[in-house]
């Protein structure tokens, strides 16, 4: 007799857990869930990631302005033709010496630059470019721009993003 009260104690505590599982997964939706209340350490580690977000509905905008890739491309002179907002750009008064500024800390990210024009009737440049930290401001790349046949400094468009 006390064996069958085990099991049957047993089972009771299976039903328990079983259908307080089931009956919290129905109860609460996420029409309920009030907007910015669950925290990142809310949620178990890994419990979000490619398996449950389904593809194209997180939008860039969506993520932490950090985890957010940046770009600009920028004109010859300097000037910004176009960019991912929030980016100011301009020649540093030196033949080829730019500052591309972000408007946040981009100094722990990774920069890539390539030469390019800003439309298709100014995309046959031909140059090298170089990309680094800007001495003295976290939120800004220092670009430099050469001549590929004499190696000098030159003033040359540029296309530039910036992932952290």
């Amino acid at each position: 007799m006390k064996g069958v009260a085990v099991v049957l104690s047993v089972v009771a505590a299976l039903l328990v857990v079983g259908l307080g599982t089931a009956v919290a997964t129905t109860l609460v939706t996420s029409a309920m869930i009030a907007d910015h209340t669950i925290k990142n350490v809310d949620l178990a580690s890994s419990a979000v990631n490619s398996r449950v977000v389904k593809n194209g509905s997180i939008a860039s905008l969506d993520l932490a302005p950090k985890a957010r890739a940046a770009w600009a491309v920028v004109k010859q002179d300097g000037s910004l033709a176009r960019s991912s907002g929030g980016v100011t750009s301009a020649s540093l008064g030196v033949d080829g010496q730019y500052s591309v500024n972000f408007g946040r800390n981009v100094s722990g990210c990774a920069y890539s630059a390539t030469i390019g024009g800003h439309n298709s009737a100014t995309s046959s440049f031909v140059g090298e470019v170089s990309v680094a930290p800007r001495e003295g401001n976290v939120n800004a790349v220092f670009v430099q721009t050469f001549d590929v046949l004499t190696g000098n400094e030159a003033n040359l468009p540029f296309h530039l993003v910036v992932f952290c």
